[in-house]
């Protein structure tokens, strides 16, 4: 290995027109090597004519070491498989480090910890070819194909970003976009998680696969809910299997559709933040999801310093969808401090109570059903179940454009959420 290290040190002293950019100093065993050849990089990288004397002043060694480098190159020489040869090395010491480090650890830690740094040394493994940073220069080199893509796909009459496959909300925040933390908040019984199950749903039936993770409903329940807005038929009946003869073609047709759209469902309530960002790596991996669904924030808490653990979830799950490059919608249940107001409407002050959500957050769209609380002051009994009401979705926050509110309509009893202009 350190011949070949050598070799490849020596080769850049021959040639200037070769491509370095894969490798690292870290990349060599030998220390004092990976010295040499980063500041030889450096010189190629600034386009810099690299001679002998001029390095042996630099690096303050003797010109005949340097040579030496030079001399030691075979007649015979293949860069690129040198540097490829040396990066395979250099990835199976760093592979090493960690089975000897989790073989260290491995009784005493937790295993999610354990899983957690595998994956971020794992996959903090730069491997041969691909480069994990962009200069400037082609980030700029790239805008102009970017606005011809967009424009041609507004031309062709799709859309820009993720559709929530709701008209007037996709119009109003032009889509979803990955790297976003998108938080969907509100008090109890005012449709969270249909919502977010029925955003999750479109996505998933327009080619954007998601995954929809819920700590107080199992999967049968959810996909129950999925069923009710794909049919129409109510949820209880789909539920209690009270369906008929002509409800039962129905759903079996639904059902037949509903299995080609890429949508997985938890089955666990028992959710950790580290066992969370552990199957969303591997769904990422596996299902190219898109969008990753989290029902809901606060029953993630395992400590009684709820505000400080809650902080540190949605700073990680922001991190997470950088990493992951897909939106993470997560849902959040306000304190009962809405309720003492006159008027019920959430605002973005209700987020204090939970950590750092709102700095975190991208977008913070806040759920609110005027009928729902009409009816609970006069004390009705809330029947949102068997018709059709106006809801309020408030954008609270959102980060690359306005604030303000959109009015959809929900039907309870179907689990579903609609534009209110299909409804004229």
């Amino acid at each position: 290995m350190k011949d070949l290290e050598k070799w490849i040190i020596g080769y850049m002293f021959l040639d200037d027109s070769i491509d370095v950019s894969v490798l690292t100093k870290d990349d060599f065993e030998n220390t004092n090597f990976g010295v040499v050849f980063e500041y030889l990089k450096n010189k190629l990288e600034n386009g810099e004519v690299i001679d002998v004397f001029t390095a042996s002043a630099d690096l303050k060694l003797s010109p005949e070491t340097l040579e030496d480098f030079i001399d030691s190159v075979p007649d015979l020489f293949n860069f690129e498989n040198a540097i490829k040869k040396l990066k395979e090395e250099s990835i199976k010491r760093q592979l090493k480090h960690v089975a000897e480090n989790i073989s260290k650890t491995l009784d005493n830690a937790n295993v999610y910890e354990i899983l957690e740094y595998v994956e971020k040394r794992v996959l903090g493994i730069e491997v041969i070819g691909e480069r994990i940073y962009e200069t400037l220069k082609e980030t700029l080199e790239t805008y102009f194909d970017e606005v011809e893509e967009m424009q041609k796909r507004r031309l062709n009459n799709e859309f820009v970003g993720i559709p929530s496959g709701i008209n007037d909300l996709d119009k109003f925040l032009g889509g979803f976009k990955g790297g976003q933390l998108i938080i969907i908040a509100g008090r109890p019984a005012m449709g969270k998680t249909t919502f977010a199950l029925n955003i999750a749903t479109n996505m998933a039936r327009k080619g954007y696969p998601s995954a929809f993770f819920s700590l107080e409903m199992n999967q049968k329940q959810l996909r129950n809910k999925i069923l009710a807005s794909a049919t129409h038929i109510e949820y209880n009946k789909i539920a209690h299997g009270f369906i008929n003869g002509n409800e039962r073609t129905i759903i079996k047709d639904i059902i037949n559709q509903l299995k080609r759209v890429p949508i997985v469902l938890g089955k666990t309530t028992n959710l950790t933040i580290d066992s969370l960002k552990s199957v969303a790596r591997k769904l990422k991996r596996e299902y190219k999801i898109q969008g990753l669904f989290v029902d809901y924030l606060q029953l993630m808490t395992k400590t009684t310093d709820l505000v400080k653990e809650l902080g540190i979830i949605t700073r990680q799950l922001k991190l997470l969808a950088l990493e992951l490059d897909i939106p993470i919608f997560l849902l959040s249940q306000l304190s009962r401090n809405v309720e003492h107001r006159e008027d019920k409407r959430p605002m973005l002050s209700d987020l204090r109570d939970s950590g750092t959500i709102e700095q975190d957050a991208d977008i913070v769209m806040f759920l609110y059903r005027p009928a729902y609380y009409a009816r609970k002051k006069v004390k009705e009994k809330d029947e949102h179940e068997n018709k059709a009401e106006r809801i309020e979705v408030i954008i609270g926050k959102q980060r690359e454009g306005e604030t303000g509110i959109v009015e959809l309509g929900f039907f309870g009893k179907y689990s579903h959420f609609f534009d209110l202009a299909l409804a004229r």
